[in-house]
This record gives C-alpha cells, sequence and structure tokens, in this order.
C-alpha cells in the first residue's frame, strides 16, 4: 500500500491493541472466558434464569467478542480467504454501481437518529439536504472539523465492509474499492453526510452548554447517561475555556475534555471519592490525566457513533450476527461471507433503527410512535425517489405509485432492505432469479445460475437436445446473453454514467446486430413483469442511428 495506508494501519491496529489490553489483559479470549465463568458461579444460586441464558448465549457472546477482537478475521486458509475475498469485491465493484442514489435513504435513518437526540423534525431532515453544501475547508469550520475529525470517510478503507463482510483488503484491492466508491459518489456523500449529522449534535450540545446536567431536555440526558457521561462530567465539559466557534455560536468538540482545567477533574475526582485526600502530585497528575482522556473519547464516541447510526453503518454485533464467528479461508466462513454479501447494510438498518425506536424510548410511547412512523413514511418516500432517479438513469419511465408493488418496493428500497432490495425488486431479479438464488447472494445464488444456465444451452448446441428440457434451456444464439452477463460483472462498468453510456454507445447496438430484434424482445419482456416503460428506448434508439 501507499505509505498514507501504511501510516493510517498502523494507527488503527495500534490503538485497537491498545484498547484490547487496557480493557481485557495480554490475553483477551482467556479473560473473556473467565468473565463467563466467574458470572455462572458467583449467580448460580441466586439467578438460575439469568445464568441459564448466558449459558444458552455464549456461543452468540463469543462470536461477538472474536468479532471485537478480530480472532474471527484471522484467516485458516490465507491463499483461499484471498481469492474469494477479491471475487466479492468484484461483484462489488460490479453492482453498486448506483450505491449513492440507494444511500439518499439516510434522510430518513439521519432524521431518525437526531431527533431520537432532540433535534426537532424539520432541523433533522434539513440538514440532510443543507449538508453537502456546508464547507469544512476554511476559517472556523476548518477548525471544528479538526477537532472532531467529521468527514474523514474518504481516508478510511473500510467503506466497502458496509457491502462485504470482510473488515478490510490491503494493498491494491483496497486501493481499488476505494477508487470504486470515490468514482461511485458514495465517499463524498458520507462524508458530508456523517460530518452534516456530528454538526447538528455538536450546535445542539453548545447550545446547553449553559444548562446543568438535571436542567438538560430528556434526550440529551438519555444519550449522556448512555454513554456513561455522568453529570459532574457535563459540569466539566462546561467548564472548558475556549469551546469551538463557527460564526458566534458555540459547538460542543471533544477536545473540550482537552482544555477543561485541572481543578476541575481534580474537585470532581474528590466529590466521587476517586482520588485521596493525602494523594502527592504525581498521583493527582495521572488521575487527572486519565479522567480528561476517558472523557475525551467518550465524547468523541458520542459525536462517531451517532454519526455512523445516522448514515448507517455495520458494527461488530451486525457482522457477529450474520457470520456467527466463522473464519475466512474456511468452507463454512467463505460461505457465510458470500450469503452476507450486499446483507450487512439492512441487518445494520434493522437492528439500529427499528431496534432504537422499539427498545430504545422506555417510556416515551409518543417517541416510539413517532420514530416508527419516520421509518415507514419516510422508507416509502425516499425509496421511491431512489427508485425514479434509478429508473431515468437507465432509460426508463417512473413506476405507478398506486401499483402496491411499487409502494412495498419503495420502502424495501429506502428501509431496513435498502440494497438488498435492488435484488429483491430490481432489475436482478426481474430476470427470473428466485428467493434462493437471492438469498444465497450475488456470487453463489444469481451468479452460478447464470454460468450454469449459459453452460447448459452451449451443451445443448454442441450436443443436440436430447435429454434437454428446452422449456428451462431454449436453443439460441448465447452471444448476446454472453456479453451482459460479462458485461455485469465487470468492475467499474457499471457506475451509474459508464453504463449508460456505454450501453447506449456501444452495447445495445452490438446485442442487437449479434441477435436482432434483441431489445424490442427485452423492452417488451420488462413491461410485462413490472409495467415499466422506457422514455429512452434502446430498440428506438438502435433504430435511429443504424437504421434497419
Amino acid at each position: 500500500g501507499t505509505l498514507l495506508e501504511q501510516v493510517y494501519g498502523s494507527l488503527g491496529r495500534a490503538a485497537h491493541q491498545q484498547a484490547l489490553l487496557s480493557r481485557w489483559g495480554t490475553n483477551p479470549g482467556a479473560e473473556f472466558d473467565q468473565d463467563i465463568r466467574w458470572a455462572q458461579e458467583k449467580y448460580r444460586d441466586s439467578h438460575t434464569d439469568a445464568v441459564d441464558k448466558l449459558g444458552q448465549d455464549r456461543v452468540g457472546l463469543k462470536a461477538i467478542f472474536d468479532t471485537l477482537t478480530g480472532e474471527a478475521n484471522r484467516p485458516a486458509n490465507r491463499l483461499w480467504a484471498k481469492v474469494w475475498s477479491y471475487v466479492r469485491l468484484d461483484e462489488s465493484m460490479a453492482k453498486l454501481g448506483m450505491v449513492m442514489f440507494t444511500h439518499f435513504s439516510a434522510a430518513t435513518t439521519k432524521a431518525g437518529e437526531l431527533h431520537y437526540q432532540g433535534v426537532p423534525w424539520m432541523q433533522a431532515y434539513g440538514d440532510f439536504f443543507a449538508a453537502p453544501f456546508r464547507s469544512m475547508k476554511h476559517g472556523e469550520a476548518a477548525a471544528w472539523a479538526d477537532e472532531t475529525l467529521a468527514g474523514m470517510e474518504g481516508t478510511n478503507r473500510d467503506i466497502i465492509s458496509a457491502f462485504n463482510p470482510n473488515d478490510s483488503k490491503p494493498g491494491v484491492a483496497s486501493r481499488l474499492a476505494n477508487t470504486f466508491f470515490k468514482l461511485s459518489g458514495l465517499t463524498w456523500l458520507l462524508n458530508k453526510q456523517k460530518a452534516g449529522a456530528e454538526w447538528t449534535l455538536s450546535r445542539r450540545a453548545g447550545m446547553n452548554l449553559d444548562r446543568a446536567h438535571g436542567d438538560l431536555p430528556f434526550q440529551m440526558q438519555r444519550v449522556l447517561n448512555a454513554y456513561d457521561i455522568s453529570p459532574a462530567e457535563w459540569d466539566v465539559l462546561r467548564a472548558a475555556p475556549d469551546h469551538a466557534q463557527i460564526d458566534g455560536r458555540a459547538f460542543l468538540t471533544p477536545q473540550a475534555a482537552i482544555r477543561a482545567p485541572d481543578a476541575a477533574y481534580e474537585a470532581m475526582l474528590r466529590d466521587n471519592g476517586q482520588l485521596d485526600l493525602g494523594a502527592n502530585p504525581d498521583q493527582i497528575a495521572r488521575r487527572v490525566d486519565d479522567a480528561r482522556q476517558d472523557l475525551a473519547m467518550k465524547t468523541h464516541a458520542w459525536l462517531h457513533d451517532t454519526a455512523d447510526r445516522s448514515i448507517v453503518t455495520p458494527g461488530i454485533e451486525d457482522r457477529a450476527f450474520i457470520l456467527g464467528g466463522t473464519h475466512p479461508g474456511t468452507m463454512i466462513g467463505e460461505f457465510w461471507r458470500f450469503v452476507a454479501q450486499f446483507k450487512m447494510w439492512p441487518i445494520a438498518a434493522i437492528r439500529q433503527q427499528w431496534g432504537r425506536d422499539l427498545y430504545g424510548t422506555p417510556g416515551d410511547t409518543m417517541g416510539k410512535v413517532g420514530g416508527i412512523m419516520n421509518l415507514t413514511v419516510g422508507s416509502i418516500i425516499t425509496g421511491y425517489a431512489i427508485m425514479t432517479l434509478k429508473d431515468l438513469l437507465k432509460g426508463q419511465n417512473p413506476r405507478n405509485p398506486t401499483d402496491p408493488r411499487t409502494a412495498i418496493a419503495a420502502m424495501a428500497q429506502g428501509g431496513g432492505v435498502g440494497i438488498l432490495g435492488d435484488f429483491l425488486f430490481g432489475d436482478f431479479s426481474r430476470t427470473g432469479q428466485n428467493f434462493a438464488e437471492t438469498a444465497l447472494g450475488p456470487v453463489l445464488g444469481q451468479g452460478i445460475s447464470n454460468v450454469m444456465d449459459l453452460w447448459n444451452r452451449i451443451k445443448a448446441r454442441t450436443e443436440g437436445t436430447e435429454g434437454v428440457n428446452m422449456k428451462d434451456h431454449p436453443v439460441r444464439d448465447i452471444g448476446p446473453d454472453a456479453m451482459k452477463l460479462l458485461t455485469d460483472n465487470l468492475p467499474f462498468a457499471n457506475l451509474f454514467y459508464t453504463r449508460q453510456a456505454l450501453n447506449y454507445l456501444f452495447l445495445h447496438s452490438l446485442q442487437e446486430t449479434m441477435r436482432p430484434g434483441y431489445l424490442k424482445r427485452s423492452e417488451r419482456s420488462l413491461q410485462q413483469r413490472t409495467g415499466t416503460t422506457m422514455w429512452m428506448s434502446p430498440a428506438e434508439n438502435h433504430l435511429q442511428t443504424f437504421g434497419r
């Protein structure tokens, strides 16, 4: 990799190892097992139901822990793990050319997360449209971005992990994936929208710096408690001098914890009984420094995690849920990684968004109802907008909004199905792909099915038709279908602008030349299956360009 990649990778690995050492010692796996046994033994008689449940959940907990430590990502066979990860990478770069438009559903998820933390609905939705035009490059805004590390997604080599189950792809593959997502527009969108979420939350916290913890809106108290920021620590943040200012408005950043005076930390530690009266200056300095770093990390985690949930980003639990702690390079591990492809995002969306509104608002019935209504109605509206944009880019007319199939597809596209909606309701499933093929993922399901179909038709042409089901494998020229299969799986060829240019400038004409009438039949088949018509007909375009 490049020098920059090596620096970021080294810092990331060092931070990860330091955190594991701090929390779990030199042998995290053994310490985890020891803690489970300790809990089971201590509460065996007093909490038998909880101990039984802990025993039942132990495998799932172990999968989460192994994913956290990185043990689950250790390949059993490096060669095969690398080969199959490249296959999935190729499929991602072939199928996700319109992924930026799919992420327009962030209008709903971002508004839901920000409103959960007390931001009014109109302001929460407004930030989705304002964020792309908010510059972070100059003056006070640039200083704020430096203090929060907002908008750093472009330097993260794991953007692809939202769609592929692999944690990282070093070297050439990493650069290919990063380049692809930049060209698709997704990196730009993630930078802007995640920075926008942190901006809105940072500003809202800045507006409340004059309030004690007990006087804060209950939504803000709820999230501070979730990140273990105590009332005393909130007072320390308030006491920090020189809060970040943009156009005269105060913003709370993690650097406030660094700037807070030593005296404020010392008073907090003494009040909490965490600092002895007889402590010497060196002991006081160490405890104050520990408290300062801890509070800065909590504040950063609060802002950063909110951004990740706003623009749904799969986490440790999401990967562990679908992969079960299996290792790459093993038969079972690779099987589940193929199945998981393009399902990481929808699983995360369901767990983070629907889970938050169903289980994260105890006692707040109206908040729960409002959150669910936002996800339901917002998913349909944004989903239909996403589908319309994609259809228009493909030369197709918008779908009929009164058709029940359209409403279901719109909700899937904009809500908890997301990218999987491209396969359940998009071009890939309209070609006859059944549910089993969809569930197995694009390689094991659709890919193998298409290759086998072509192979059987080749055999039918070379060996005759005896013993071949002609209904399933019609004997005809396979050239156009083979070419379509190739272009559908060609990296970088399916970006939303390159594919349509290739189609209308070259591929449609080549398909028509190889099999006259192919384009007209394809349009007719599309209309019969989905009711969709073309505003820019490939057949008419070919006819006007080349004549009959």
